[in-house]
């Protein structure tokens, strides 16, 4: 049976952010390693995800609600829900309205989460091989 090379491979090249990545999978590549590769896409995916979402909308009176809150159902609060409306008005489609708002509620969630060191993401897990990247995000 021929087997084909099995790979993970991503490449991105724009506006200021060039990463490649790739990892050969063979027999002998373990699933740990696996899961470091994929973990580490997702950390440079995630903030490239939040920096693309602040060039649609402000998120600073978002980040301000974030800090004083406590809770994490004031991810539901009538307050969360105004400042990211106000935002929306921006923007003239309702199906990218519907859209952003989504994009924003997951933002929110995820920076309160964060905040109350809730570990909910493979990214915050501490590998010693992602150290630097992780210093590059903050």
């Amino acid at each position: 049976m021929i087997r084909m090379e099995e790979f993970i491979q991503f490449i991105a090249n724009y506006a200021g952010w060039q990463a490649v990545k790739k990892l050969k999978i063979t027999p002998r590549t373990d699933p740990k390693t696996i899961m470091e590769f994929l973990a580490s896409l997702t950390m440079s995916v995630d903030r490239k995800v939040e920096e693309n979402l602040r060039k649609i909308i402000s998120l600073d009176k978002i980040d301000s609600f974030l800090e004083q809150a406590e809770t994490i159902e004031e991810l539901k609060s009538r307050e969360l829900s105004r400042l990211i409306n106000s935002e929306l008005e921006k923007i003239p489609d309702k199906n990218t309205k519907k859209e952003i708002e989504q994009f924003c509620r997951v933002y929110a969630a995820r920076k309160l989460l964060k905040k109350q060191g809730i570990i909910f993401d493979y990214a915050d897990i501490e590998i010693p091989a992602l150290k630097k990247l992780k210093r590059i995000k903050k």
